[in-house]
């Protein structure tokens, strides 16, 4: 309530009608100065007013807007690129970061392309696993990088152990 008088005082102020008067919109929608202006104004109202905000102002612009869903794309693209924090339900800010997508079409691709292939068989327990680099060195330092060791003192035949066994994960 005292919100609302203090908002009716500024409006006043401005030579313009009060928050319950149907005339606001019409008035307000006259300040907007042109699309780009207009998709800020979208973007900074509350998430849960924006389609109410939008469909009243609309018709009322000097110019025709683009949908609403454009001008939250847009928003979302300039916040990815400045990576601004992302607000959490409880209020709390975190990092931005963008989620790497990769299908497994891919994926697969992306290993394919990838000229050496590397297939290790832990000694221990038999486990097998496939590594992939453009070069042989590339492949074995994925395979390192997964916790495989190479073992060249147990045995005179050196051997690789999985990262789940006694002695493999260690570098």
């Amino acid at each position: 309530m005292k919100d609302r008088r203090a908002m009716n005082r500024l409006l006043g102020e401005a030579g313009l009608a009060q928050m319950n008067d149907p005339s606001i919109i019409p008035q307000l929608a006259a300040l907007v100065r042109d699309d780009a202006h207009f998709g800020r104004l979208v973007c900074a109202c509350d998430p849960e007013d924006r389609t109410a905000m939008y469909e009243a102002m609309a018709p009322n612009l000097c110019f025709r807007p683009r949908p609403l869903h454009e001008y939250l794309i847009a928003a979302q693209q300039d916040a990815e690129a400045r990576q601004l924090p992302i607000q959490q339900a409880d209020g709390t800010l975190r990092a931005f970061n963008v989620p790497e997508i990769r299908t497994t079409v891919q994926r697969a691709l992306d290993e394919h392309l990838l000229s050496e292939h590397l297939v290790l068989t832990c000694r221990k327990c038999t486990k097998q696993a496939a590594f992939h680099g453009a070069r042989k060195a590339d492949a074995v330092q994925a395979a390192r990088e997964a916790g495989w060791v190479y073992d060249s003192i147990s045995r005179t035949e050196p051997f690789e152990i999985c990262p789940a066994c006694p002695g493999g994960g260690l570098l």
